[in-house]
């Protein structure tokens, strides 16, 4: 058991580390000399890389996705997961993440404008927990009451948690390579 344990955290911390951004990169990144086909080009094939694309709007300039199951540390072949750190979070929670991209032309090119907001999964109850079934019952016994007044009530789904700058950055990252050849 522990060699396969030894062997996936190899297997992610490897992944992804050679073409991994050094430095930050702004958000928007300006993209000059390049025509707007070729950016939207770029654009859409470097998100469709991470996320399934949910509306595309090329007028607009503007990409949403689908919301995405966070990978893991046994699927290192995901790259919605930035670094190590993200990937064992999505191991340990149920995390999703969805993406929202904007290429606006400006006098000297275009903006490319990228946010990737990241969100927990919001469930009732742990999904195999057992502990405590002896003392709370979660049958659907009678209720003598009229009218019922709850502390809260149950909500399933998923809470905003924040923006993924990691990924964001990546994804950035490569928009910018694939246009100007720079790194």
């Amino acid at each position: 058991m522990r060699h396969w344990i030894a062997t996936l955290l190899l297997l992610s911390a490897s992944v992804g580390c050679a073409s991994a951004p050094t430095a930050v990169m702004p958000n928007p990144v300006v993209i000059q000399g390049v025509a707007y086909e070729t950016v939207w080009n770029e654009t859409v094939d470097v998100v469709n890389d991470y996320f399934a694309i949910e509306r595309e709007s090329r007028v607009d300039g503007q990409i949403d996705t689908a919301p995405t199951v966070g990978s893991t540390l046994a699927e290192p072949w995901h790259g919605d997961a930035a670094n190590f750190d993200e990937r064992l979070e999505g191991t340990l929670q149920s995390i999703q993440r969805r993406a929202f991209v904007r290429v606006t032309p400006t006098e000297n090119g275009f903006l490319v404008s990228l946010e990737v907001f990241k969100e927990l999964e919001d469930l009732e109850k742990p999904q195999f927990a057992d502990a405590g079934q002896a003392i709370f019952r979660h049958d659907s016994s009678p209720n003598r009451d009229a009218q019922v007044v709850t502390d809260s009530e149950s909500s399933i789904g998923w809470i905003p948690v924040g923006r993924d700058f990691a990924l964001e950055n990546q994804m950035l990252w490569r928009i910018r390579q694939a246009l100007t050849g720079s790194q």
